[in-house]
């Protein structure tokens, strides 16, 4: 173990990546238990448009290839579909396009085509802006109530 801890890898106690042929020397025993963790944070994993497409789709790629190293490999136009399901709805026009196109996309593809939407979408995104006003002539707040009045006795007289 102290061998482990000076490498830098940790020895299947803890929560940690070991790499394929430091796992065989430790006799590391979690392959299952990391696939399994893999595997359900690759199902559970949502687009947060926060972090944006590119990072989505990276994390999902770099979850595959580390259930690659576990010798559990999954087919890249499954993960093409896999990640086109996990977008939300804005971008059902382009899952429609993927549908209708008679080649299969590659991750690169994908990754290449989601992030020109992606930027389409915020062109194409209506600029929003909010008016706020205030009545004309003296306002003044009117003691014992809780809101601001117009008095006749300070309206301005034209």
């Amino acid at each position: 173990m102290v061998a482990a801890v000076a490498e830098g890898v940790h020895d299947g106690r803890c929560c940690g990546w070991v790499s394929g042929e430091r796992r065989r020397r430790l006799g590391f025993s979690g392959d299952k238990a990391l696939a399994s963790t893999l595997m359900k944070r690759l199902t559970s994993k949502t687009f947060d448009s926060s972090k944006g497409v590119r990072a989505h789709i990276t994390e999902m790629r770099d979850l595959i290839a580390q259930l690659k190293t576990l010798k559990i490999d999954i087919s890249e136009s499954f993960l093409v579909h896999f990640i086109l399901n996990s977008l939300p709805a804005e971008y059902g026009p382009f899952k429609i396009s993927h549908n209708t196109h008679k080649e299969e996309w590659s991750i690169t593809e994908l990754l290449t085509m989601c992030v020109q939407e992606e930027e389409r979408m915020k062109h194409d995104k209506p600029k929003v802006a909010h008016l706020a006003t205030r009545p004309k002539g003296k306002v003044r707040k009117i003691m014992g109530r809780g809101s601001i009045r117009r008095h006749p006795r300070w309206m301005a007289v034209s």
